[in-house]
């Protein structure tokens, strides 16, 4: 009975803690990853935008519909369906995309800015991002980091053109 008491208080105190440390970090996030691709800025713009490809080399996402009108598309990542809405496009330069489905426990946009170097794309790709709920923003604040969905998109997305490059967290 005693060890049941000791098992049913580590659980509190685990739940506790991501409640009450979850809730006093910020909603609010912003993460930044470069990386330099060894492609020029249009192959890289037009990868980043062909959604109907992205299943090819970003191996996270299963599934992808394009939504009804054009301007975005559906992204399944295992159960999880995201909603993207393209908010701004510069061609080979710039591209601003917002998670559309407010039903989901986290949003914001994805801003990938391209520049063409001697070597391919500098890409930098910035998450502007929130939480809404305190035990995920503990688990991403002490455990995944904020970087991490930026960080493997980028090492696909290099991958996809034969580089193995490491983006670097700023």
């Amino acid at each position: 009975m005693l060890v049941l008491w000791i098992v049913l208080s580590v659980l509190a105190a685990l739940v506790l803690v991501l409640f009450v440390g979850g809730s006093m970090i910020q909603k609010e996030h912003s993460a930044t990853c470069t990386i330099e691709v060894p492609a020029p800025p249009e192959q890289v713009f037009t990868a980043i935008t062909d959604w109907k490809s992205l299943m090819t080399w970003n191996k996270q996402v299963t599934a992808v519909s394009e939504l009804p009108g054009g301007g975005g598309w559906v992204e399944t990542m295992g159960s999880m369906k995201i909603t993207l809405r393209v908010e701004k496009s510069e061609a080979s330069k710039l591209l601003v995309v917002r998670i559309a489905d407010e039903g989901l426990p986290f949003g914001g946009t994805w801003t990938h800015r391209l520049e063409r170097t001697s070597q391919g794309t500098k890409l930098v790709s910035t998450e502007d991002g929130f939480i809404k709920p305190a035990p995920f923003r503990f688990i991403a604040h002490f455990f995944l980091g904020y970087h991490k969905t930026l960080t493997d998109y980028q090492k696909a997305l290099a991958v996809k053109f034969g580089s193995q490059a490491q983006p670097v967290n700023s």
